[in-house]
């Protein structure tokens, strides 16, 4: 009984593997928080991106509805300019003093200036705009009744213009002549011509010698003298041939810009507008408005922002947002206005908005990972670890002499304990069982098929090594009739007794299914479900089995779990055998399981084998892997099926060197003559 008291000097060793298993387990606890918080951040950067780039696409979204708002205002504009020159160019100056409208204008000159306080019967002010001018003025005569002509007529399509465009302020004309003609009508008390006009962006920048292209113009911002608070025109210049006239423009008030802009929130950050002179249009704090006075384009940003307001009108907006001091950049330039869209937003508020929506699923994602890991810890600690341990105490204490209780353990390992008990009871029974193990090992390689075909059509052989005295691998050629045979190759979970014992009865069910001439698939259902029955040492196997038919080369085959084949190509080539996607047999029933087809060449093979062969290891416990197996059967088809097992098992030893072999090595070859 010396030798089995070598379990107390091992008894350090034993502890510091259960030491190790508790560290692993809290190692692997750390690396699902790593996890989870690694897919947090990934969540968070997918979320940002796509809410950034949401923004992005509203502002843009947004800017085409401004552009077609303010594109009716630029083809209005371009409108009265085609009408006013085209009716210059058509109608005298003696027909315009015939209308009422110009005869009522005369009439007010005994006042010293020019109104249409006093409207002709039948005209209401509704339809027409006050012209006002000083009196008298030295003029040609002729030429200004042609021009004030031609300011009334306009007076239709300032009507039109403003039921288009409810938002528009005001619409006119200016002429250079000391007068305007303004729409809709105010009173000469409350608005009449001054020559402060000529100061304004919508005159002033229509000049000759400001504007040679006579191209349409947006103004500045600045303070209506009219009473309605700031605003922008859109003008264009009035020319008779090439005698600069006056300008027609439309009004916007930047409070309805403010309107506008407010709706560009998103519940964020703040929208604004500024135009090509660095000018503040719109913001929703419409602070402008409330001080009276036309602000910076700087003092529309955030104050943290303030002085950089050139850098980021500057900054490249293609990929439709830039950071600058904590908050996001949003910028687009129209198309229809020197303008510019924008919206900026803090940081801060973004990732407190993604961190709120993201903050649910990282939670779950955690407690998930927690209570996996907390079950499989448990399961692991009742089914392996603490019966491990009290293995490993009941043979410290048998190891010091008597007898002792047996330990409280699950079914499973009860019949270990036991047998280590009576394996300490007398060492008789250690010899008698070591007998019992070889007669095993002769059974077991008995029931091993010898009788391999051997005709004109095909060959085969195959050979298994035990890691232990016996074990769970088995291969079998089983005849089906006539030229068919059932191929199998099976590897079952476990070594030992308990493999081979499972290895026997999977041999047998198989045999016995297999010879009704089902299709391996259904072949394979039928003894998983076998297998399942009753199956209470939850043991498996992973198992091959294919239907090859010699006289045609073809084979149908279902895979369970097991490894791929090799295919040996006449040409000398090789490749995997494509897989049907099977789980392992016995595992629980009613598993269902594909099947498919392969034409083995003529002079080319198949070569089977369990992961004894590829997972074999080195000293340095590399493994010898399938691609070294591809690479030993590659050009090797002048092989005999004998003599390619034995090329095969002679190179696992040559690669291991001293390394003992730790699972059983199986090869089954097959070789198509004709």
């Amino acid at each position: 009984m010396g030798g089995v008291n070598t379990a107390t000097g091992d008894e350090t060793e034993t502890k510091s593997v259960f030491r190790r298993y508790r560290s692993i387990m809290a190692l692997t606890y750390l690396l699902s928080l790593v996890i989870a918080v690694g897919l947090s951040g990934w969540l968070y950067v997918i979320n940002l991106d796509s809410r950034l780039d949401r923004i992005a696409i509203d502002v843009r979204e947004h800017k085409v509805t401004l552009d077609r708002i303010v594109e009716s205002s630029v083809n209005f504009v371009s409108g009265m300019r085609l009408f006013s020159e085209n009716w210059l160019r058509h109608t005298s100056g003696r027909l315009a003093g015939d209308a009422p409208l110009y005869r009522a204008l005369r009439a007010s000159e005994a006042n010293g200036f020019l109104t249409l306080d006093q409207l002709p019967p039948g005209i209401s002010r509704d339809e027409v705009g006050n012209l006002t001018a000083p009196w008298p003025l030295v003029r040609n005569e002729d030429a200004f009744q042609q021009e004030v002509g031609m300011a009334l007529a306009l007076n239709p399509m300032f009507r039109i213009i403003k039921n288009a465009i409810p938002n528009a302020a005001w619409v006119y004309y200016t002429s250079e002549s000391k007068f305007i003609n303004i729409f809709p009508y105010v009173e000469s008390k409350d608005f009449r011509f001054t020559e402060d006009l000529y100061t304004h962006g919508f005159y002033k920048q229509g000049l000759p010698k400001n504007n040679p292209e006579r191209r349409q113009f947006w103004s500045e911002a600045y303070m209506d003298e009219a009473g309605k608070g700031l605003m922008v025109s859109l003008a264009a210049p009035i020319y008779r041939e090439d005698d600069f006239l006056g300008t027609v423009a439309l009004d916007l008030t930047l409070s309805e810009l403010n309107k506008y802009i407010s709706e560009l929130n998103y519940g964020l950050g703040e929208g604004f507008i500024v135009n090509d002179l660095s000018q503040l249009l719109a913001h929703p704090s419409g602070d402008g408005e409330r001080v009276g006075e036309v602000l910076t384009g700087d003092q529309g940003l955030p104050f943290e922002l303030r002085g950089r307001y050139e850098e980021i009108l500057a900054a490249d907006y293609t990929g439709g947002y830039q950071l600058f001091d904590g908050y996001y950049v949003f910028l687009a330039s129209m198309d229809k206005a020197p303008w510019r869209l924008g919206y900026v937003v803090p940081k801060g508020v973004v990732n407190a908005e993604i961190l709120w929506l993201i903050l649910p699923e990282g939670v779950y994602l955690l407690l998930s990972l927690t209570a996996m890991l907390l079950v499989a810890n448990y399961l692991t600690r009742k089914d392996f670890i603490d019966p491990s341990q009290a293995l490993v105490r009941f043979i410290d204490r048998r190891s010091s002499g008597g007898r002792v209780a047996l330990p409280q353990v699950p079914d499973g390992w009860r019949p270990w304990i036991e047998k280590v008990d009576s394996a300490f009871d007398s060492h008789g029974q250690i010899i008698a069982l070591r007998q019992e193990l070889e007669t095993a090992h002769t059974i077991q390689h008995s029931a091993l098929t010898t009788d391999f075909p051997d005709t004109g059509q095909v060959m085969m052989h195959g050979m298994m090594r035990a890691a232990k005295t016996v074990g769970g691998d088995f291969y079998d050629v089983i005849p089906l009739g006539g030229d068919r045979y059932g191929i199998v190759m099976a590897d079952v979970s476990g070594k030992g007794i308990p493999a081979a014992l499972f290895m026997m009865v999977s041999r047998t069910i198989l045999r016995t299914i297999a010879v009704s001439g089902d299709h391996p698939s259904a072949c394979l259902a039928l003894v998983n479900d076998q297998l399942a029955t009753n199956n209470e040492g939850s043991m498996f196997v992973t198992l091959f089995y294919g239907v090859y038919d010699a006289s045609s080369g073809q084979l149908i085959y279902a895979n369970g779990g097991h490894n791929p084949p090799v295919v040996l190509r006449a040409d000398g080539g090789t490749e995997a055998l494509p897989g049907t996607g099977g789980m392992a047999l016995g595992i629980m029933e009613g598993l269902p399981f594909a099947e498919k087809t392969w034409d083995l060449e003529v002079g080319g093979g198949l070569f089977l084998y369990t992961d004894g062969v590829t997972e074999a290891v080195d000293p340095t416990l590399a493994e010898y892997g399938f691609d070294r197996l591809l690479d030993l059967l590659k050009g090797r088809t002048d092989r005999s099926p004998t003599e390619l097992c034995t090329l095969v098992v002679e190179d696992i030893d040559r690669f291991a060197g001293t390394e003992p072999q730790a699972d059983d090595i199986t090869c089954l070859a097959l070789s198509r003559k004709a």
